[in-house]
């Protein structure tokens, strides 16, 4: 992909990572929290939605994900482009964008490919995030680098 003007990428989940695009520059990445609402997502002058869409796969040690919890990503995912009217919407499956990689290589690749006032914004963005939750960020990047196509 190369999509052009304001791009949003979101990987939905109990903690929603976004990343805001310009073109090819990332201007903002963050977090919602998954107790609040999707206030001000997207935000006006969108041009181009990006949402990762929950897919069924085998995790760690041969276990599937539980079935509800695919529920839920993809009710969060509803969430967020079925407002969306005014703008190009692209759903994207984990395995088209990152494949089949492990978080860390994937988190590893997505700070690799940022430019270094990117990766200084980011770092300030995921510093104040607890551990746990800095990957749903992470891919948020990661989903936006691939749109732009930087990937």
């Amino acid at each position: 992909m190369k999509l052009r003007g304001l791009t949003l990428a979101i990987d939905p989940g109990k903690d929603t990572g976004w990343s805001l695009w310009t073109d090819a520059r990332l201007l903002g990445a963050g977090l919602v929290d998954g107790d609040r609402p999707f206030l001000g997502l997207p935000p006006d002058g969108v041009d181009n939605l990006l949402v990762e869409i929950p897919q069924e796969r085998v995790v760690g040690g041969g276990r599937r994900a539980p079935a509800n919890d695919l529920i839920r990503l993809a009710f969060r995912a509803g969430t967020v482009v079925g407002g969306v009217h005014h703008m190009h919407r692209y759903e994207v499956l984990p395995v088209t964008w990152k494949g089949t990689l492990p978080k860390d290589v994937c988190a590893r690749r997505v700070i690799e490919r940022l430019m270094f006032d990117e990766g200084k914004d980011l770092d300030a963005s995921l510093r104040n995030l607890a551990p746990n939750v800095r990957h749903n960020v992470l891919d948020a990047v990661g989903l936006g680098l691939y749109a732009v196509g930087r990937w």
